[in-house]
């Protein structure tokens, strides 16, 4: 089995390096040892995106190989469906810089995964039966969000979709970022009499949550 998470962002412009490794990966051939092709297909890449680009961190596996490309354009020529009923797309790269270029898409219409997360046999039934993840059937709009000046971080705002015990989760996982306001409400110091509504905000110190896979989305 095979995961990308969708919520960490890498880069949202390329400089040539990065878009060299989106597009052929960390063991592509330099300057002279370059096939034409290859170097055609690399400059049209960099016209196409060098200036907007959604560059993710898929997972620590497979670094080094060309970066997976995720979006919802059912009649992409080279796309796939990466479950059936999803809508959801990968691959179809060349049509894509294609698109771009002839102003038919839009450079953020498409996500670019670095890595992934690779599970061995039922590795990954495993974590689930242990509570490491929780599967569930995510909206198509959801899944392909960018996480750009979101207002609200992506897991959170799965989780609160989720309702229940999962949106409890989110709560208590919010009041320890010191980045993110969230309103406590205690009913218990309100006047019934008193229509005016008090609001209190909890401002803890900050938290570093970018290493903690506490918070990660997968796909």
């Amino acid at each position: 089995a095979k995961t990308l998470v969708l919520n960490r962002p890498m880069a949202f412009k390329l400089t040539e390096n990065l878009g060299k490794l989106v597009l052929n990966g960390a063991f592509s051939r330099k300057g002279n040892d370059m096939k034409l092709v290859e170097r055609r297909d690399t400059m049209r890449f960099m016209m196409a995106f060098s200036s907007e680009c959604a560059v993710y961190v898929g997972g620590p596996d497979d670094q080094g190989e060309p970066a997976i490309m995720i979006h919802g354009i059912k009649d992409l020529p080279g796309a796939e469906e990466i479950s059936p009923g999803s809508n959801i797309y990968r691959g179809g790269i060349d049509a894509a810089v294609d698109g771009v270029l002839e102003g038919k898409y839009s450079a953020l219409e498409f996500r670019f995964f670095v890595g992934c997360h690779k599970y061995e046999e039922s590795a990954l039934d495993v974590a689930v039966h242990l509570g490491k993840y929780q599967p569930i059937a995510c909206a198509r709009s959801v899944a392909l969000k960018q996480c750009i000046s979101l207002p609200k971080p992506l897991w959170h705002e799965v989780l609160e979709l989720c309702g229940g015990s999962m949106t409890d989760l989110s709560t208590l996982e919010l009041m320890k970022r010191g980045d993110v306001q969230i309103e406590v409400v205690d009913e218990s110091e309100y006047d019934e009499d008193d229509d005016e509504e008090e609001e209190i905000i909890d401002e803890l110190g900050e938290l570093d949550n970018f290493d903690d896979e506490d918070d990660d989305v997968y796909l």
